[in-house]
This record gives C-alpha cells, structure tokens and sequence, in this order.
C-alpha cells in the first residue's frame, strides 16, 4: 500500500511537470521568432518592419549595411512619427551610402563605431522590449542569399546599446 501511494505521488508530479511545461511552452513559442535565412528572408522583414510601425518611442539599431528599402521607409515614418532612433555602423558612411542620408531626417541619428571596436553581426531594439539578434548584416542581398539565422525575441536591450553609443561617434 505505501508503495503504491509512493508510486501515484510520482505520477501525480509528474504530471504537474507536464502540465507545467505544457503551459509555460506557447508562451516560449510567442515570444521568440527564429527565422532561418535565406528561407524565411521575407517573413523576417515582415516581422522586423511590423514592429518598426508600431515603435512608440526608441529604435537603436547596429548594423555595417543597412539597405532594404522597406525597413529605410518604415525608419522614416517612425521618426516622422517622434520615435527616437539611433543607428550605429562599423565604419564612416560615404554620400552614396543608404543609410548615410537618414540623419537628415527628423529624430534619426546616425553614428560610426572607432575602428578600435569590431562587432560581427547586427541587433536592432525597439522600444526596449523588442529585440532582433542577426548574425549577417542587414543587407538586402546577404539575407536572401547567405545561410544565416537571425532571432526576435522580447527582451530588455536598450543597455546593450549604451556601450556602442559610447564608442561611436555622431555623424555630422
């Protein structure tokens, strides 16, 4: 008998593990997105644009290349809007450069990182809650061609951002 109340013990916890898991797990599934590139290329800027759209007041964004024309449009209209947005680049822009003609819009600041820090990859945060981890560049041709992954997920990143800020410097 005392084996027997042992044994339905075990079951009985283990099936509020499963119940457990089974509840916490759609939240899991909600709140990150993994998209595998090139596959999944239009699906991610679809993704990544719909939350620029509905960006309320700061998008920081790392990225050597920044040339999708969508994601430049959906950047102006946020910042037509006032959200604040800082975009940060691995190297000094040139004129012909996409990205270098965003700092002439209203509340978009673009900076260069020195070229004593180096950084793969590209982030972008929106509102401090959104945060997309690339390991490619925002290129428009790299995401549609190279075998990469790129991840959204809901995360605090502003702090992340601060380090690079302090290391890059204001395009004028």
């Amino acid at each position: 008998m005392i084996y027997s109340n042992q044994k339905n013990t075990k079951l009985c916890q283990k099936g509020k593990n499963l119940l457990k898991l089974f509840l916490f797990f759609p939240i899991l599934l909600f709140s990150q997105e993994l998209f595998t590139l090139p596959d999944e290329a239009e699906h991610l800027n679809y993704s990544l644009d719909k939350q620029i759209k509905t960006a309320k007041k700061s998008i920081y964004i790392f990225s050597s290349i920044l040339n999708s024309y969508n994601t430049l449009k959906s950047l102006k209209s946020a910042g037509k809007r006032g959200v604040q947005i800082n975009i940060i680049t691995q190297k000094k822009l040139t004129k012909e450069s996409k990205t270098s003609h965003l700092s002439l819009f209203k509340n978009i600041t673009v900076h260069s990182l020195n070229s004593d820090f180096n950084l793969k990859g590209s982030l972008i945060c929106i509102d401090d809650k959104e945060l997309f981890l690339f390991s490619n560049n925002l290129d428009y041709k790299q995401l549609r061609q190279d075998s990469s992954f790129a991840l959204h997920t809901q995360e605090t990143c502003e702090k992340t951002f601060t380090t690079l800020l302090q290391r890059s410097s204001k395009k004028e």
